[in-house]
């Protein structure tokens, strides 16, 4: 069974917000005892909101894997232009929101070890390598995911590159992880949620060019879609 410690208070946010609370907030504490305070209702927003995510929506074709599903929003939006999506999070209060919403197939999976019929797209957004925790990890990862896609298939996937952000929260993780040694996009993050704080982790951001590098060595080829100012990517691996 996945180990949800560290995710908790997220899949406690969703689910207050899903039954009423709008104004619930998750506070992102990061290196240098810097905090960010999320609004949840982020989670909630229609995809048409942000442009890289429409982008990515409209690239979708075929069967579909939302992975990392969340709030369910990518998901529903795949459902209404007809596609056949599979939602997948390794939370249940996740995979609870999501079928309250209305996404039929929402399963409560670890992308790590998911088994079923292979698909066209897989589709992971909002830090799509979230489930990664350093650059070690990022090619077997990658070389892992090919079980799930038939020939001539894709993997959509957002990041970013916390050197250009322009935030200081993203500056205190880059400086940290250098100051330790190690790539500079393996941000150690810890989420709390009503005075509740879940087990600190690592989590992955790459930056383009450093995916493209691992993408390749797993056998992929790699297209950056769509590249934001402010370091925030859209990648199309086949």
């Amino acid at each position: 069974m996945t180990d949800t410690a560290h995710y908790n208070p997220h899949g406690e946010s969703l689910l207050d917000y899903q039954r009423g609370d709008t104004t619930a907030i998750i506070t992102i504490h990061s290196a240098g005892g810097l905090t960010a305070d999320v609004p949840v209702g982020i989670f909630f927003r229609a995809a048409d909101e942000f442009p890289l995510e429409q982008q990515a929506l409209a690239l979708c074709r075929g069967r579909v894997l939302d992975i990392g599903a969340g709030a369910g929003g990518h998901a529903l939006a795949l459902q209404a232009r007809g596609l056949e999506v599979v939602a997948i999070d390794f939370l249940p209060e996740c995979v609870e929101v999501m079928r309250a919403r209305g996404v039929r197939e929402a399963h409560v999976a670890d992308i790590h070890t998911y088994e079923t019929a292979p698909f066209d797209t897989l589709l992971s957004l909002m830090n799509g390598l979230a489930m990664v925790h350093d650059l070690a990890g990022l090619r077997p990862f990658l070389a892992s995911l090919r079980r799930l896609l038939k020939p001539g298939g894709q993997f959509l996937v957002d990041s970013t590159d916390l050197r250009r952000t322009g935030r200081p929260q993203s500056a205190a993780m880059v400086e940290a992880a250098v100051r330790a040694g190690r790539y500079f996009g393996e941000a150690d993050l810890q989420l709390e949620y009503k005075g509740r704080r879940g087990v600190p982790f690592t989590q992955l951001y790459v930056d383009a060019e450093t995916l493209a590098e691992h993408a390749r060595a797993a056998g992929w080829a790699c297209e950056i879609v769509v590249q934001e100012a402010a370091g925030r990517y859209l990648a199309r691996l086949t």
